[in-house]
């Protein structure tokens, strides 16, 4: 039979891994517990930073539109400027040689889209010149820097000038076209 000494060692270990045992299952659902709250926390934290990323990338686009805003408005007429467009287009005509009138000048809206502050006009105007003077002014229109749109173009032999002896065609050049503008507000 073991001894008291031996009896009392194995109770005192039985004890001990009892109590260790206790403790390490203790332990594990404090530390489970504890991981599930950080998990939380951490779900939490990176919730936060992307809010705060998508914030100062918000902030970085409506900086950047406001620019791009004044950009885009280099190519349309301001609500004030359409005198001073009229007017360029006049002196453009004349200097080319080119005999300048307007038909008609217009105001529409655009069609598709949500354009609240900006509108169309549509001017009908017609030059009479040269060949060469009338296709440079065809072109000056097309590579205008303001959203300037083409409806329609027509080209007529409108007569003869005999200037020194020699006979030079004048053209008659039709042009139908639309420019956005601000509105009026």
């Amino acid at each position: 039979m073991p001894e008291k000494k031996t009896k009392i060692l194995i109770s005192f270990l039985v004890i001990v891994v009892f109590v260790t045992m206790v403790t390490f299952v203790f332990m594990v659902r404090v530390i489970n517990s504890n991981n599930g709250i950080s998990s939380e926390k951490m779900m939490e934290i990176k919730g936060e930073k992307e809010k705060a990323e998508t914030y100062l990338l918000l902030k970085k686009d409506l900086k950047e539109s406001g620019q791009n805003i004044s950009e885009l408005d280099k190519y349309i007429i301001q609500s004030n400027g359409v005198v001073e467009f009229m007017d360029y287009l006049e002196k453009m005509a004349l200097n080319n040689g080119l005999k300048y009138e307007v038909k008609s000048a217009s105001f529409e809206p655009i069609i598709g889209g949500n354009f609240t502050n900006t509108e169309l006009i549509r001017i009908e105007l017609s030059v009479i010149g040269e060949w060469k003077n009338t296709e440079y002014f065809l072109g000056l229109l097309e590579n205008y820097p303001l959203k300037l749109t083409l409806n329609r173009v027509s080209l007529n032999r409108f007569s003869d000038y005999v200037i020194k002896g020699k006979k030079v065609p004048q053209w008659l050049e039709n042009i139908d076209f639309t420019v956005v503008k601000n509105k009026d507000k």
